[in-house]
């Protein structure tokens, strides 16, 4: 069974069956009834990407993470999920394990599933080579980083001001009255660097001593 054949029992054109399908407004309720009827008397379940070519939308989502492990990852897309859940778009959840490679892989493999938009979650994707990657396969699909900045056209950014944050926690450990303070770096990221400039920041206010050893590089390479 097909959409023909369900127009055709209905009794209207394949274009209404459509619009039924997909939700529109223009059409009157005693011919979306009448259709609604058909589909339901033959559960009929619209094949995705068909209507996807017609429509010129699949109605998904492409999540892009290092490591859904992470708890802050972990929730912050099982909100995005639920949310574009909400709005009847279905979402694929990528790991790339931190590495450019893996990224670029997986930022080339969804614009060839010709979805409808990519969220990159962390910083981490702020770099020359995946930068690159955008530029070239992803400048038809809108893009959103999280916790970064992306100057190139259709793309979009949500940032965190990670430098005045640990600034205020710098605040916090002093007035607790703690004054041997470090900033640990684990990776090499637009916002580690920017926490680092908010460490300096809080240090040199409270007065604190700064040395060689108040900033503890830990990334590997």
């Amino acid at each position: 069974l097909n959409i023909y054949d369900i127009a055709k029992e209905a009794g209207v054109s394949i274009t209404t069956v459509s619009r039924v399908l997909n939700h529109k407004e223009n059409i009157s309720k005693k011919t979306k009834d009448k259709v609604e009827k058909v589909l339901k008397k033959y559960n009929y379940i619209p094949n995705a990407i068909a209507r996807g070519l017609v429509t010129k939308s699949m109605k998904s989502i492409g999540i892009v993470t290092t490591n859904i492990t992470d708890m802050h990852h972990a929730k912050s897309a099982y909100i995005m999920e639920r949310e574009f859940n909400k709005l009847g778009y279905s979402v694929m959840l990528c790991n790339t394990g931190a590495r450019t490679e893996e990224s670029i892989n997986y930022i080339k493999m969804l614009s060839e599933r010709n979805i409808d938009g990519i969220i990159l979650m962390g910083s981490v994707f702020n770099n020359k080579d995946i930068q690159s990657s955008i530029s070239a396969y992803l400048n038809h699909i809108p893009t959103v980083l999280q916790n970064g900045f992306l100057d190139m056209e259709n793309t979009y950014s949500v940032l965190v001001d990670d430098s005045y944050g640990i600034s205020m926690c710098v605040d916090h450990l002093f007035e607790k009255g703690h004054s041997d303070i470090v900033y640990i770096k684990d990776m090499d990221t637009y916002s580690a660097e920017q926490k680092k400039e908010g460490f300096l920041v809080g240090m040199n206010k409270n007065g604190l001593k700064l040395d060689d050893n108040s900033i503890i590089n830990t990334q590997c390479g």
